[in-house]
């Protein structure tokens, strides 16, 4: 009978264990579900990005675009800190010209430099530079000309929203073939059991197209979760959306999957 009563408490403890593990790895996740809303905060992260465009051109292509998007943020002061954004493209683009045909290889590189301060307040803000870096392996995955411009980044967050807005313009200075804008409206609301849903839709102009062709305007929404496996936190993403302007070469809607990989605890500072 004591044999029994002692198992018995063993498993008793073992379970509650287990429980308080899986809580605490919840309550993990939806924090960090909650405050990696904010592109501002201060994670290292690694996303990686795949977007599926449908019905390109004419001929109604397929286009693919896998973004690698390190985020490294350190801390420059006593008062502010530097966020680091890299995106690098890496491009299947078809011959929209043609049924057959096109390129795969690397697009131009884009570095972001946001100055924020340390301690936000209701307003969460953060401005620099952006440049563009032309890596392209073909002429048709980009601009032959290094491109810099103004970037910002302005949101808050009241209660489970994360409401806010991300833009830049990147201009070449050598014979101005590169004047585009991109910009992403985001709204985020995040459960307390670590999904969220949000829209996000990327906006970009080419001022330099004719007129009718500048815009690529996106509708659409997409939902994920914050998961934990074992320490290490991980962020899902899918969803998808609907070109309401568009160039007569662009796509005419697209899917979107990330996987992005959390640091939480190894921000430089």
């Amino acid at each position: 009978m004591k044999k029994l009563l002692v198992a018995i408490f063993l498993l008793s403890g073992f379970a509650t264990s287990v429980i308080a593990q899986e809580a605490s790895a919840d309550s993990d996740a939806a924090a960090l579900a909650k405050e990696t809303a904010n592109p501002l905060a201060t994670i290292i992260s690694l996303p990686i990005q795949f977007n599926f465009n449908f019905g390109a051109g004419e001929y109604n292509r397929f286009q693919s675009v896998t973004n690698l998007m390190p985020v490294i943020p350190s801390r420059i002061g006593p008062k502010v800190n530097l966020v680091n954004r890299v995106i690098i493209p890496f491009i299947s683009q078809p011959d929209v010209s043609q049924e057959r045909g096109g390129t795969f290889g690397v697009g131009n590189i884009n570095y972001s430099a946001f100055f924020t301060p340390a301690k936000s307040g209701k307003v969460i803000w953060g401005i620099g530079p952006a440049f563009s870096i032309p890596t392209r392996s073909s002429n048709m995955l980009g601009s032959t000309e290094f491109g810099i411009g103004p970037t910002l980044i302005v949101l808050t967050m009241p209660g489970n929203w994360a409401l806010g807005l991300t833009a830049n313009n990147v201009t070449s200075y050598e014979n101005g073939n590169l004047n585009s804008l991109f910009a992403q409206v985001f709204i985020v609301y995040t459960f307390p059991s670590a999904w969220f849903v949000q829209t996000m839709p990327t906006i970009t102009a080419n001022w330099n197209a004719p007129e009718g062709q500048v815009w690529s305007i996106p509708l659409g929404a997409n939902m994920g979760k914050v998961v934990m496996f074992g320490k290490q936190p991980v962020k899902f993403i899918g969803g998808g959306g609907y070109f309401v302007e568009r160039p007569d070469n662009g796509a005419k809607w697209q899917l979107f999957f990330q996987t992005v990989f959390l640091f939480p605890k190894k921000a430089k500072s």
